[in-house]
Parts: C-alpha cells; sequence; structure tokens
C-alpha cells in the first residue's frame, strides 16, 4: 500500500514540475529582455582637434572664352543652300555662316543703279553749255557706271556753280542713298569672325528671321575656360588657391586653372554667383562638357571632422558619465557627406547618430567608432 502511495506521489510532483519549469523560464527569459532593454547603446566618436584641409567641389563647363550670340540687321528668310548651323558643328574664319535672301534688295538696288544712271545722263548737256571743261570728266565717270557694281566715287566738283547743277538734279541725294543700300547688302551675310564652334543653335536653311532675332551663339576653339557656380562663402579660398583641378565625370583629369573673375550677380536661391577659371593642360577641349570643379584648402581653426548627420541645427550631442548633453559647435568647412567644426573639446565623447528621444535621467553606453 505504502508503494502505491509513493508511487502517486512522486507522479504528481512530477507533473507539477511540468507544469511550474516552463512558467519559471518564461520569467526568467522576460527578466533577461527587461535587462537588456535597460541597457542603451550610442555610437560614439573620442574627439581631436587637428589643422585640416578641406576639398571644395562644384560642377561646371567648358565655355569658349570668346563667346556671344549671333544676331543680324536684316529680314528674311536664310538661303535654303546656306550651310548647316546645327550644335557642335566648326568653322573657320572669315567664312560666310549665314546667307539671308537679298533678291529684293538686289532688285531694287539695280533700279536705282539704273535710275542714278538717267540722273547723269541727263545733266551732262546741261553741263556742256554751262561747263564746258567739265564735261569730259562727266561723261568718263558715266561709262563707269556698271548695274551689277558698287557705284564708283563721284568726280571731283571744283566750282559752286558745279555744286549747285549737281545738286539740282538731285544727283548727290541719290548717289548716297544708293551708297548706304550697297552697304546694307553687307548685311545679309555673316561672315565668321574667328576659328570657331557653334555652341547653340535656334534657326537653320530655310527660316525667317528678323532683325536682333536670336540666330545661335558661337565660341572660339582656340582658347577655353570654364563657368561654374561657386558660395560666395568659398569665394576667398578659390582665389587664394594655387590652383583649381578639373575631372570628368568618370574623374579622369582633364586639367587646372585658376580663378579669373566672378559675376557681380548673386544667385538669391542658392547664394552662390558664377566664376571663370583658366583651362590649361587640356587636350583639345569639347566646348559644352561638364566637368568637375575641385579645390583644396586648409581650414582656416583647428577642428574636428564629424559625419554631417552629427551635427545638427548648430550642435551635437555628447556622452558625459552615461547622460546625454547639448553641445553648440560652429561649422567652419565641409566636405562630402562630413563637416569640420570647432566647439568641441579633445577627449570628449561625441554621439555619432544623434538620439531623438531620451530623459535627463536616461542612461547610456557608448561603442567607440573610428
Amino acid at each position: 500500500m505504502k508503494t502505491r502511495q509513493f508511487i502517486i506521489l512522486i507522479l504528481f510532483l512530477g507533473v507539477l514540475a511540468l507544469i511550474y519549469f516552463p512558467i519559471v523560464s518564461e520569467k526568467e527569459v522576460k527578466k533577461d529582455n527587461n535587462i537588456k532593454q535597460e541597457q542603451n547603446f550610442v555610437p560614439i566618436y573620442d574627439a581631436k582637434n587637428s589643422q585640416r584641409v578641406q576639398q571644395l567641389d562644384s560642377y561646371g563647363q567648358i565655355v569658349g572664352l570668346a563667346q556671344f550670340d549671333v544676331t543680324m540687321k536684316v529680314q528674311g528668310e536664310i538661303d535654303r543652300d546656306n550651310r548647316l548651323l546645327k550644335t557642335g558643328m566648326t568653322f573657320k574664319k572669315n567664312e560666310i555662316l549665314v546667307k539671308v535672301d537679298r533678291t529684293e534688295a538686289l532688285y531694287n538696288l539695280l533700279s536705282r543703279r539704273s535710275q542714278f544712271i538717267n540722273l547723269i545722263s541727263g545733266v551732262i548737256p546741261d553741263i556742256s553749255i554751262d561747263l564746258p571743261d567739265e564735261e569730259d570728266k562727266w561723261k568718263r565717270y558715266l561709262a563707269m557706271i556698271m548695274p551689277t557694281a558698287p557705284l564708283p566715287e563721284l568726280p571731283e566738283i571744283k566750282s559752286q556753280k558745279e555744286k549747285l547743277l549737281i545738286n539740282g538734279r538731285n544727283i548727290m541725294a541719290e548717289y548716297y542713298g544708293i551708297k548706304s543700300a550697297e552697304s546694307q547688302i553687307e548685311e545679309y551675310f555673316y561672315v565668321a569672325p574667328f576659328n570657331g564652334v557653334i555652341v547653340e543653335s535656334f534657326v537653320e536653311p530655310g527660316s525667317m528671321i528678323s532683325p536682333g532675332m536670336r540666330l545661335f551663339t558661337i565660341a572660339e576653339n582656340d582658347e577655353f575656360e570654364v563657368k561654374a557656380p561657386i558660395s560666395i562663402d568659398d569665394i576667398a579660398n578659390y582665389e587664394s588657391a594655387e590652383n583649381v583641378f578639373f575631372t570628368s565625370s568618370k574623374e579622369d583629369t582633364i586639367g587646372f586653372g585658376k580663378l579669373l573673375r566672378t559675376s557681380p550677380k548673386i544667385n538669391t536661391q542658392t547664394q552662390s554667383v558664377d566664376a571663370y577659371f583658366s583651362l590649361n593642360g587640356a587636350a583639345k577641349p569639347v566646348i559644352g562638357s561638364f566637368v568637375n570643379v575641385s579645390v583644396i584648402s586648409e581650414v582656416k581653426d583647428s577642428s574636428v571632422v564629424l559625419p554631417e548627420i552629427t551635427a545638427q541645427n548648430g550642435r551635437v550631442q555628447i556622452l558625459k558619465d552615461s547622460l546625454i548633453m547639448e553641445k553648440s559647435i560652429t561649422i567652419l568647412g565641409t566636405k562630402p557627406d562630413s563637416v569640420f567644426v570647432s566647439g568641441i573639446n579633445d577627449g570628449e565623447k561625441v554621439i555619432l547618430q544623434p538620439v531623438e528621444s531620451y530623459t535627463d535621467s536616461t542612461k547610456f553606453i557608448g561603442i567607440i567608432r573610428n
């Protein structure tokens, strides 16, 4: 009987153990989790001040040293046999870039020259009567006039009587009117002022143009410069730099140069100005190409380098005695994703990833990151 009771007791205790052990284990796990949750870890940087250099970068474009927009003073249609006026096309000095249809202007000029011939022919009989010594001079002049060639210069008028006679037939006024029309015929052509390239074009053969209309932009392709926006805060660094370096998007070196000038106009949105740099040491650059513009300069004061995310609104978080404190700093310069700051003492533990929510009594454990 006793043996049976003992077996029942053992079985009862075994059942109790099976029920109680999971409950105790779960409480221990929860207890351990609570202990772990109370440990707050933050990445920190052991600050060290030193004299540093920074690289300033901008994004610019290669332009011709001599670059301007082309306009014309006449109205009409660009000849359909005109050379192509596509962006990137090169040309030689004194090459005709634009020919505007001048048929009507030429017909008007031919008509005026024919009328001028009639005026000279009509005045010669009067000259032979009133000024017989000047008759041959005017006959020779009449023979020189060609309807398809520019008017020759008028003969020398030697007396007041001859002057009155010529002016009375409106010869002088018509002569100068025709010479003016002849000079305007030249305005129907645009001749290249230098060896260059078409940077941007807005017309093509057959296009109608009007006086003052922007036709295209040309640039000299023998000398170049780089145009880039730079922050007004960085102008002094670019001015004092021994060299500014230019690289392609693939980080291939294109050349180097110096700051030549800056635009007086400030971009109010970016607080930057257009800067122009010389370009040296480059194999035949391509006008319009984009380049990276870089300069190395020394940060004016000893500083600490921190990730950009660490310095928010001119402040950083410092871990001291396991508690978070905030400290004001001054940003002295920047480089990609980082800032140079002053106001942090050597040895202070800077929190690299600022904690958004905490209390004055919340304790943290710092993990040093280099």
